[in-house]
């Protein structure tokens, strides 16, 4: 018998809700990839796949009311799922990933592309150059962005790594690693980008407290995202890696009380969130405070966007969820059941 579960067990304050913002972009962002050669023209399970993918971009970036923004916002979610898609397939062999993930990151640094470039690596280097671009002269944003990107690509390969270990993995290692791969950081570098023209003062983005925002919000995002995605990574074989899957086992194989425990745990660190964000904010200029409200929000949009996409989206949906919300699928093309 299947578990009836609801993600509505995470609390989320009222004043977070996100209403999504249009999708049109994702049709721009879909043509742009035909010249890439990235998905076959006509292939509707490519199309879905991409509309279920990036949809999230809507809530992330609820507020950004310009469509070329949006459209760029688009590519780099794109780019980023296409990357990790194929390294955590069982298709590529270590080296192949190894070779891939290094030149990725000297494509990013260097902003050339690497002998024989794939159709990716192309795409790739397209879209640093037009976040340069709309970076308008702030190499210190466009950097930042660079760095945060550099960062998530290296991360992939250490956290797939722990699936092939026989016993369970560490809760605490799973969510170190976890905190940079779950992108949250990267796509704040995404946010940098877009509002390039702020004025925030340069110390707070090292600043202790918004540093433990942002792994605050890593977490919650990676705890909703494993609950909402449980059942498509038990199904291509990377449950193993999956905090539910982790926690099941030090519970003797009890869903219920390991989702019990990851509710708490994600309850726990929004309120952390807030604490921190009241202290920071008290700590700095009014003027100040309306400069950083961009960057906060977006944590926020994050957290509660996830949540609230996960509800929508066919990417994790699964007849066999153990999660109500989880059991209607929106994609005819995405096939998450397992047994």
């Amino acid at each position: 018998m299947i578990a009836s579960l609801s993600l509505k067990d995470f609390n989320f304050p009222s004043d977070w809700s996100v209403e999504p913002n249009s999708y049109d972009f994702i049709d721009d962002v879909y043509e742009d990839s035909l010249k890439f050669e990235l998905f076959k023209i006509g292939d509707k399970k490519s199309y879905s796949w991409l509309y279920h993918t990036i949809s999230c971009c809507s809530y992330f970036w609820n507020t950004c009311k310009d469509r070329e923004n949006m459209k760029l916002i688009g590519h780099l979610m794109n780019w980023t799922f296409l990357f990790d898609d194929i390294l955590d397939s069982d298709k590529i062999k270590d080296e192949e990933a190894k070779d891939m993930v290094k030149r990725t990151e000297l494509l990013l640094i260097e902003g050339e592309l690497p002998l024989n470039p794939t159709n990716l690596e192309k795409y790739t280097l397209w879209i640093r150059e037009e976040c340069f671009k709309v970076s308008n002269g702030r190499v210190d944003m466009f950097n930042m962005f660079l760095t945060n990107s550099i960062q998530w690509i290296l991360s992939i390969i250490p956290l797939n790594k722990t699936l092939e270990s026989k016993e369970p993995v560490h809760l605490e290692l799973h969510s170190y690693l976890r905190k940079l791969n779950v992108g949250v950081e990267l796509c704040q570098g995404f946010t940098y980008i877009i509002y390039s023209n702020n004025k925030v003062d340069p110390l707070i983005w090292s600043n202790a407290r918004y540093k433990k925002m942002l792994e605050c919000t890593s977490m919650v995002v990676s705890h909703v995202n494993d609950v909402a995605s449980y059942c498509k990574e038990v199904k291509n074989g990377g449950g193993a890696a999956n905090v539910l899957s982790i926690l099941q086992k030090k519970n003797q194989g009890d869903l219920t009380m390991a989702f019990k425990k990851i509710v708490e745990l994600t309850n726990s660190l929004v309120e952390e969130f807030i604490f921190h964000e009241k202290k920071l904010l008290s700590s700095i200029s009014i003027e100040q405070q309306n400069e950083l409200k961009t960057f906060i929000d977006h944590l926020k949009f994050l957290m509660c966007g996830n949540y609230l996409w996960s509800f929508t989206t066919g990417r994790y949906a699964s007849k066999s969820s153990p999660f109500i919300e989880m059991r209607i699928s929106l994609n005819e093309h995405l096939d998450n059941t397992i047994n």
